[in-house]
């Protein structure tokens, strides 16, 4: 098993239960997630981030740079997805 893929299977169950409904500019849409909540996730993607460099030099290194899954590649788009969110969130709050 690459490292990439132990990353992916770490920190799969950590960004699976992130929903937060879109950003609206509508008073009467739903509220946007409080603070700290958005600085845990904004924490835990850093994480990950950094977690993914190190696994792609490791398996880079071990001869194994095209290990990954495809099925759990997939977390780097809801990861993708997730700073999206966050983006949009820190834009609307200006």
């Amino acid at each position: 098993m690459c490292v990439m893929s132990m990353v992916h299977d770490h920190y799969r169950d950590q960004f699976g239960g992130w929903q937060w409904p879109p950003i609206h500019p509508n008073p009467y849409a739903p509220a946007i997630p409080p603070v700290e909540e958005q600085e845990r996730l904004r924490k835990i993607i850093q994480d990950f981030r950094e977690a993914q460099a190190a696994a792609e030099k490791l398996d880079k290194l071990m001869k194994q740079p095209d290990c990954v899954d495809p099925e759990k590649a997939k977390l780097q788009e809801r990861v993708a997805e997730l700073e999206k969110q966050l983006a949009a969130i820190r834009e609307a709050a200006k």
